[in-house]
């Protein structure tokens, strides 16, 4: 059970390798010891026209919020949708859609939420919807 867990995150997070969040993802631990971590694929995610669902809140630590901050803002750099919150000069919320993959017709979505100076959200999703949809789930979730 272990190892097919192991290999579906395996094959999942290939289309994140070279985005700057997924080292935020790989090593959250070693950045923040508060955080709560969400992994979502298969039905639970199809019904949003997506295959995959990460997630990672980060509590009590002004250096994680910067960082993914800073990740999300990295990979926004090749988004081709966007959307962006500045408050006082200051991102706190972005949505990006970025391309697919080489080898998928998936599109891949980094959204990242600053709730305080020390709390955050940083989430990665691929599948087949677009960021308009990504984003009118969330407001229709208010």
């Amino acid at each position: 059970m272990m190892i097919a867990l192991a290999l579906m995150m395996s094959v999942a997070s290939r289309a994140q390798d070279n985005l700057a969040t997924e080292r935020i993802f790989r090593n959250i631990g070693n950045i923040c010891s508060q955080n709560d971590q969400v992994f979502m694929s298969g039905k639970s995610v199809e019904q949003y026209g997506l295959t995959l669902f990460k997630s990672v809140l980060t509590k009590n630590s002004v250096s994680a919020v910067g960082l993914m901050r800073n990740a999300a803002i990295e990979d926004g750099k090749i988004a081709v949708n966007q959307k962006t919150i500045v408050r006082d000069g200051e991102t706190v919320a972005c949505y990006y859609q970025l391309p697919p993959a080489d080898g998928s017709d998936d599109n891949r979505f980094v959204l990242y939420r600053q709730m305080d100076e020390r709390t955050a959200m940083l989430i990665y999703m691929e599948g087949e919807t677009t960021l308009d949809n990504i984003v009118n789930i969330k407001l229709n979730k208010r």
